[in-house]
Parts: structure tokens; C-alpha cells; sequence
């Protein structure tokens, strides 16, 4: 967490230069981060932009549309995007990574979807190995669920509280 303020410090990061976006769905457990951390900072921040709420996705089928929505009236803003990601290195499951460029949501999943972001943070949450695909092509995961509410719930938390922060250092 220390290293995600320390990153955010870097870049000035703050709710009136910044749009966040959280990419995921509440549909698929594993990607339902971003959602979350989206409906937690609106609860904080009322009067900031964030796209990508429980209420309201941001997912592969809006992805597209909601950032048309950011470039018609948002031009200005620096994007800061937020995903879950897939990992094949066991160690990274559970960590946060922050990087400076745009994210490839749906990559891990074979998806091709628009890059998002001048900055985005990534949570690894889903091991490539234990993914399989159902008949109907949406893709699964077999999991420890206990295991991955742990991950998900210490993600959220970290990445809202880094926020905070960051956003108190540049008041």
C-alpha cells in the first residue's frame, strides 16, 4: 500500500485533474474489484467522476461507449484505470501493481478491447491455470472462494486507502 500513495504522490494524483475508471462486472466474482472500488470512492467523493460503479459497469460490452462519454466531455481529465487481471505467477495473486500507460482489459481473457488510462492500477486475482471455459464460452474459474474474498476485500480496502491518502497529500 505504502508503494501505491507513493506512486499516486508521483503523479499528483487528485479528483479534480483525474477521472478514475473501474473495469469489471459484480457478475463474475474475480472481476467485480473495480466495481467495487468505484461505488466505495463515489460514497467518499460524490463530486468526483468515477466510471464503473455496482450500479452501473464498465465492463466489455460498455467499455466502448463509456469512453466515447469520457472524451466527449472529459477531455481534459487524465484517466487513472483500475482492473483485475489475470497472472500466471502464483506469487503476484493478491497484489496490486501500479503503472504508468494504459491497461488491456480483457487481455488475459483473449478478449480485445480499447486500452484505457494515462496510469492504471492492476489487482492479479485471477490464476491463468485454474480458468476453463463452459459451453456457453464465458469463461470460469475454480477457486477457493474464502481465499479470493480475502484477496478482493484487502484489494479494495488498499487501493480506497491509497486514494485517500494520495488525495490528502496534494490538498
Amino acid at each position: 500500500m505504502k508503494q501505491l500513495i507513493k506512486d499516486l504522490n508521483k503523479i499528483n494524483f487528485n479528483l479534480d485533474d483525474f477521472i478514475v475508471v473501474c473495469i469489471g462486472t459484480q457478475r463474475a466474482y474475480l472481476d467485480s474489484v473495480g466495481p467495487l472500488i468505484g461505488s466505495k470512492l463515489q460514497e467518499l467523493y460524490p463530486n468526483a467522476i468515477i466510471i464503473g460503479q455496482l450500479n452501473d459497469n464498465c465492463h466489455a460490452l460498455s467499455l466502448e461507449s463509456k469512453l466515447k462519454f469520457i472524451q466527449r466531455h472529459y477531455s481534459n481529465k487524465k484517466i487513472l484505470a483500475i482492473d483485475a487481471c489475470c497472472t500466471k505467477n502464483k506469487q503476484k495473486l493478491g497484489t496490486i501493481e501500479f503503472q504508468r500507460g494504459p491497461i488491456s482489459p480483457g487481455a488475459g481473457v483473449g478478449k480485445q478491447l480499447p486500452s484505457v488510462g494515462d496510469y492504471c492500477i492492476k489487482v492479479f486475482t485471477v490464476d491463468k491455470e485454474r480458468q476453463f471455459l463452459l459451453e456457453d464460452g464465458i469463461l470460469a474459474e475454480y477457486y477457493d472462494n474464502h481465499m479470493f474474498y480475502k484477496i478482493v476485500r484487502e484489494s479494495v480496502n488498499d487501493i480506497v486507502n491509497s486514494i485517500n491518502q494520495a488525495i490528502s497529500n496534494h490538498k
